[in-house]
């Protein structure tokens, strides 16, 4: 469409003659054909664009954007099986450079990520649409995992920036749990729930009910530890509604009903929780051990003792198959 609008004005240009009227001025026809080259030249950046956007590569580029969130070691298999020769153009270029970045995050790969993505934020920052711009907060999780933290923060309130005029959803939600974890480890849970409550607004605008328990689950977590049982009370009841509309996350859930019958509840609310917590299969030592405190809580011993044997026999029997 911009293409056939840029191809018609460059006719108009070609019929005017020697001189055009614009706005009572009179242009000579140096001007005319001033800008009518500069109109060629636009249009040919803008097909060359096009081309490079309709390659096998740029569809590749697409499908492991796709499974980026959901399978990030299968996103590597499919970056590595773009030959470099066809990594051609700029916007390939940064593009394949973002992704790749990303991929190795998420697979926990220690390589100098920097020398990868700083390229492709660089081309975003200046020439990025803002869901391209946006992306950019990438930067952050990278800071993050080398443990400085302020780097990281500046990088997520630089991508929040980007926010208004991006219409990147699920990159927004991303973010937002981010630097989330930040704002948990720096004691400003008023902050963290209010990430954790916005980014599930934001999941469940795109129908990602996964990530939007997740981030309910996280936001009841900081209102228990606020002690502020409302806000707990007003989490826990949408919690529970989508987790029925959603079964297969239940198990996300319990961990945080324990912790807030513990909280908020009576011992037999505590006890019902338990039950319902050690039919789960399979409970892994993480789990086993929230179950061990909770039952030295309400001063159950016995049940203390008969749970974390089973952790210290599980813990002998994988060391021994090891």
């Amino acid at each position: 469409m911009t293409t056939n609008r840029i191809q018609h004005i460059i006719s108009l240009l070609s019929s005017e003659g020697n001189t055009s009227n614009i706005d009572g001025r009179t242009l000579p026809f140096g001007s005319l054909l001033h800008v009518r080259s500069f109109v060629i030249v636009l249009v040919s950046v803008i097909m060359l664009a096009a081309c490079e956007r309709h390659t096998p590569a740029w569809k590749q580029l697409d499908i492991a954007e796709n499974l980026m969130n959901t399978k990030p070691d299968s996103v590597l298999a499919v970056l590595d099986g773009i030959p470099a020769s066809a990594v051609k153009g700029k916007e390939t270029s940064v593009r394949y450079a973002l992704l790749k970045s990303m991929a190795l995050e998420k697979n926990c790969i220690d390589t100098p990520i920097f020398d990868v993505l700083q390229p492709a934020i660089d081309y975003y920052i200046e020439h990025g649409s803002p869901d391209e711009q946006l992306r950019t907060y990438y930067q952050g999780r990278v800071y993050q995992n080398q443990g400085d933290n302020d780097l990281a923060t500046q990088s997520f309130m630089w991508g929040k920036e980007f926010c208004q005029e991006a219409s990147d959803t699920l990159a927004m939600a991303n973010l937002m749990i981010d630097q989330a974890t930040i704002l948990y480890s720096t004691y400003k849970i008023d902050d963290y729930i209010k990430n954790n409550l916005d980014a599930a607004k934001l999941y469940k605008a795109i129908n990602r009910p996964d990530y939007e328990i997740l981030s309910l689950a996280n936001a009841l977590d900081g209102s228990i530890l606020n002690k502020d049982k409302p806000l707990a009370d007003s989490v826990m009841s949408i919690t529970q509604e989508r987790v029925k509309q959603n079964p297969e996350y239940a198990s996300v859930i319990v961990p945080y009903n324990l912790s807030y019958a513990l909280k908020f509840g009576n011992k037999e609310e505590v006890i019902r929780i338990l039950d319902y917590y050690e039919s789960m299969k399979p409970i892994d030592d993480i789990d086993r051990l929230d179950i061990v405190e909770a039952y030295c809580k309400i001063d159950d011993a016995p049940n203390a003792m008969r749970i974390l044997t089973s952790i210290l026999l599980t813990s002998r029997i994988r060391s021994w198959d090891s």
